[in-house]
């Protein structure tokens, strides 16, 4: 890891800054920077930032703002304009404090990973048939339990078909997820029967430089391709507060 002093933009501050290494006993607070905000307001971690993109995310920056530098950026149709029309911040604006999604509340849920790469119990019928094997790492739908004279099995789901698997080939990871009533930035939206994680919202103007509410996200998908989403798409926004993987267990009733 870097030292964050070197990387620090905020060298003014290094006196008051708990990562200055002689602080031993290291203040409540810090101003640590990896960039210059250039939030008219003064926040220091707002997605709709320029500088914050740039640092955060340098190839979605360049396709926005090209060559223009944050400061130039910033000044473009957007956060600077917003300030000057609504000064006192009744209207404006999101920020890395607030107003984003409301918890509505907290699940635990279930899901079911493969272990390793997986055939079919019926290695026959998939080779007759020629459906592919589900990769390693690949999330399946868990469907039943079952035992025949061959041993005990988890039938799953996926890729539109249902494999017969041992027990052993699945991982069981337990997820404790803060549900949102709203999508923030950083949360996890299924989309599309996959799941994205959202940036942050695309801001945008009509004709007059009033700010319009498209309820479109900058997103990041399992492959981390960068797409853009509709939050109206979106069946679920959520926050995983903590996961924890597990060996399956059988369900004892489910011998027969």
């Amino acid at each position: 890891m870097n030292n964050r002093c070197d990387e620090c933009v905020n060298k003014s501050a290094c006196e008051e800054c708990r990562e200055n290494p002689k602080w031993a006993n290291v203040p409540k607070f810090s101003k640590f920077m990896t960039y210059i905000p250039t939030c008219p307001r003064g926040y220091d971690d707002c997605v709709c930032d320029p500088a914050y993109i740039k640092y955060h995310h340098p190839e979605w920056y360049a396709k926005l703002y090209g060559d223009k530098t944050p400061e130039e950026a910033s000044k473009t149709g957007s956060c600077q304009e917003a300030f000057e029309d609504d000064p006192d911040e009744e209207y404006y604006c999101y920020d890395n404090e607030d107003k984003w999604g409301i918890y509505m509340e907290t699940k635990t849920i279930k899901r079911y990973i493969a272990k390793s790469s997986l055939c079919d119990g019926d290695w026959m019928t998939q080779a007759a048939k020629g459906y592919s094997n589900i990769p390693e790492g690949e999330e399946v739908k868990f469907v039943r339990e079952f035992s025949n004279l061959y041993g005990r099995w988890v039938d799953v789901a996926w890729g539109g078909r249902r494999y017969s698997v041992r027990h052993s080939d699945l991982i069981v990871r337990e997820e404790t997820r803060n549900i949102l009533d709203a999508p923030e930035p950083n949360c996890i939206a299924d989309f599309n029967k996959s799941k994205v994680k959202m940036i942050g919202k695309l801001a945008l103007v009509d004709n007059n430089n009033n700010s319009i509410d498209s309820g479109i996200w900058i997103a990041k998908t399992e492959n981390n391709s960068i797409i853009y989403v509709d939050q109206a798409d979106c069946s679920q926004f959520y926050i995983v507060v903590s996961s924890e993987d597990k060996p399956f267990q059988y369900d004892v009733n489910s011998y027969w």
